[in-house]
């Protein structure tokens, strides 16, 4: 579940956490340390969390995110990580939705007009205004705004934080299932 160390060269480090990953592709490693001899460790696990430490910056620049104390790992994981991962499965999704409902009616148009070249679509506004406003206006309210589950029920309910879990394809947040779910649902409305 956890290894620590304490005591041994950035290069030792960095293989422990390499041997982990190699034990079992489908493990993600998350490697925390303060210091310059902690940054090879950091670069090699699949997520590094670098801390402003009493020996520099060195670590907090080579993390992929970068704490103040070591006591706010916890939040970083239950509760922004799993917001985050609740939002970036539902955009996935919504991403390969919206596409589809913007690509398939072309696609079906061309088959009825026989080829020709015809555009279903008005190139402006309409075709560019569609990608510009269902694209980003969506996805900036959503990744900003969206909390399914407040800060402090995240951090009193830890076992929240597994409905992100990648394991086995059964998230919660995002699936396979999910996925042919989304794009069903756009091909029908294309279709429509």
């Amino acid at each position: 579940e956890s290894v620590i160390c304490a005591r041994v060269s950035p290069d030792q480090k960095a293989i422990i956490v390499k041997a982990v990953r190699d034990s079992d592709p489908g493990i993600k490693t998350l490697a925390i340390g303060d210091g310059a001899n902690d940054v090879p460790m950091i670069q090699t696990a699949n997520v590094g969390v670098g801390i402003y430490g009493q020996e520099g910056l060195q670590a907090a620049n080579s993390g992929d995110f970068a704490i103040s104390r070591f006591k706010f790992l916890q939040r970083l994981l239950f509760v922004h990580g799993r917001w985050s991962a609740r939002r970036i499965g539902i955009l996935i999704c919504y991403m390969f939705y919206k596409n589809v409902i913007l690509v398939l009616p072309q696609f079906i148009f061309a088959f009825l007009c026989m080829s020709s070249g015809q555009a279903f679509y008005l190139d402006y506004p309409f075709y560019q205004g569609y990608n510009l406003f269902f694209t980003s206006f969506p996805i900036l309210v959503f990744g900003v705004l969206d909390q399914d589950v407040s800060a402090k029920n995240s951090l009193a309910n830890p076992q929240l934080y597994r409905d992100g879990s990648l394991r086995k394809g059964m998230a919660r947040f995002f699936s396979p299932t999910m996925f042919w779910r989304w794009i069903g649902e756009g091909t029908m409305q294309s279709v429509i």
